[in-house]
This record gives structure tokens, sequence and C-alpha cells, in this order.
């Protein structure tokens, strides 16, 4: 681990130790003292019902966006009007694909390889635009492994740590999981062939390279489980200093079109986390025909 980033560790569990805010008080997981990691941020994620999804996706967003707003407003949050999405329903277009062994063993291991390709307006792939991220989630409410999963990688690779919040969970209003999580993501990576191996990830994130799979062993995902997604931003909420920008996409097979999911989120500082779940906790109450039941995203593809 080079010194750049144990210096980061260490002002991180320093600031943690002045900062104590109401959410970490009522419990919830914005911290791992075992890694000394300072989750900095959440995101808050609900799963949208695909009956919003029956016409247009500009459609689906505004209903959602509409009960959001409906609740948001009744807990004293202000809002951006409900601009014309139409033309921005393309902008944030990209093909995803999630690659792991055969039997699944990295998700196993709570670690999410993704690959993530924007596409143009008139559906050509931009190659040299893709992105390559590890994640790991700390499912099994043990300690994000911050110094293995840094361990080798170039002086200077940045890792983001936070909390990923889903709720809605089987159904029930306010029944939420929430999970720390790490990722690196690198910039401009080549497409993958479905041929790599996990030697070959390993060179990127050498952590995978010490989890006992075979180096031979390769990694890839059937076409049937590449999946494009559109998102976009549908709106703004904001009560006092705290400023919520709500995003929501759309999960489509690549090939056939079908739906596969949809979510609208919002990411949250530390600081804003009470407000966050007592919005969460609103949605899921008072809300409930827009949502479906809440689990990732990536877990309806497994």
């Amino acid at each position: 681990m080079n010194k750049k980033l144990i210096r980061t560790v260490a002002i991180a569990a320093s600031a943690l130790a002045l900062v104590c805010t109401a959410a970490l008080a009522q419990g919830h997981v914005w911290e791992d003292g075992r890694a000394g990691v300072e989750m900095k941020a959440g995101e808050f994620k609900l799963l949208l019902s695909q009956d919003l999804f029956k016409g247009s996706r500009a459609d689906g967003f505004r209903a959602a966006w509409r009960r959001v707003v409906e609740v948001a407003s009744g807990l004293g949050w202000t809002t951006d009007v409900d601009g014309d999405l139409t033309g921005r329903l393309e902008e944030n277009t990209r093909v995803y694909t999630y690659p792991d062994t055969a039997d699944g063993t990295l998700h196993a291991k709570f670690f999410t390889l993704r690959q993530r390709i924007p596409v143009k307006a008139s559906g050509e792939l931009v190659n040299e635009k893709a992105d390559l991220t590890l994640k790991y989630s700390a499912k099994d409410g043990g300690a994000v492994p911050f110094e293995a999963f840094m361990k080798d990688m170039p002086e200077g690779t940045k890792a983001k740590a936070e909390v990923n919040v889903y709720g809605y969970v089987d159904k029930e209003a306010g029944k939420n999981v929430e999970h720390n999580t790490m990722q690196v993501t690198f910039k401009k990576q080549p497409v993958m062939t479905g041929t790599e191996t996990i030697a070959w990830f390993a060179q990127k994130y050498p952590i995978l390279g010490t989890l006992g799979i075979p180096a031979e062993t390769v990694v890839s995902m059937p076409t049937s489980k590449y999946i494009i997604s559109y998102a976009i931003e549908i709106g703004e909420l904001k009560r006092g200093d705290t400023k919520l920008e709500v995003e929501a996409c759309v999960w489509c097979n690549k090939d056939t079109g079908e739906f596969v999911t949809a979510e609208v989120s919002w990411r949250a500082e530390l600081k804003d986390a009470d407000a966050s779940y007592e919005l969460f906790d609103a949605i899921q109450h008072k809300a409930p025909e827009i949502l479906d039941a809440g689990k990732s995203k990536n877990a309806c593809i497994k």
C-alpha cells in the first residue's frame, strides 16, 4: 500500500472520529472501523415497477418523478419543475456487461466486474470510451478489504467507498438493506472479447489473483446478459442546505429490447444521510404502487 493511500486512510479515520451524525447514532452503517475507511456518501436505490414503462420511457420517468415529488413535498422539500425529458432520453445511454466465471465465483465472493460502453444516438458503440470497474460489496457484514483491494495497484489509483442502500425489500415498505462498498474504475479500457481470463483481469486488479481461482479460468458473460441502460436526471430536490439530484434508469436486454428492470436513485453526502433515509422510507410507505421488490440491478441478470 503506497504512502499516499495510507495517508488518505489515516485522514479519513481521524475525520470520522470528529464527525457524529444522527445517521450513525441510529445505527446506519456509514463507516468501516476495521478498515479505517469513512463512507463519505451513499447511493439510495429503489427499483421501479415495470407497469410504469408499458408506454414510453419518458412517461415512466415522469410518473415516477411526479410521485416522488408528491411524497417529498409533504416532507418540506421543494423541487424544480419537471421539464421536457424527451430531448434528453438518449444522452446517457450505455451498454453494460457483468462478466464472471461460469460458476459465478466472483459474485459468490462479493465481487462485481462491470464493463460500460457509451452509445451514440445512432446506436453506435463508443468503444474508445469503455471503462472497467471492480466493486466489492460487504454483503456478509464484514469489513471492506481496503488494503487488500488496493495492494499493488498503480500509484495514485483512486478508490470510491460508499454505502449502497436498497429499499422496499420483499415488497415491504421500510425494509432496507445496506452494504458498504468500494470500487475502482479504469477509463479507456479495451472492449472485452469474451476470452479474457482471471489472469488478464488480475493484471488490472491484483486482488482477483488472490481468490484461489485458476489463472486460466475464463471470465465472460453470454451476450444474452448484455444490458442497454437508459439513464437520466429526472429532477432535483432541495430542503435547507440539502440538495438531491434524482436519477432514473431503465435496463433492457441489448439484443431483444425486452425490459429487465428500472430504478430511481440519488446520491447523498454523509451530512445528508438522515434526510435521505426519511425520504427513502416515506416513498416506500406512500408510493408503493410505483415500486418493485428491492435488490441491486445487476442481481436481476444473475
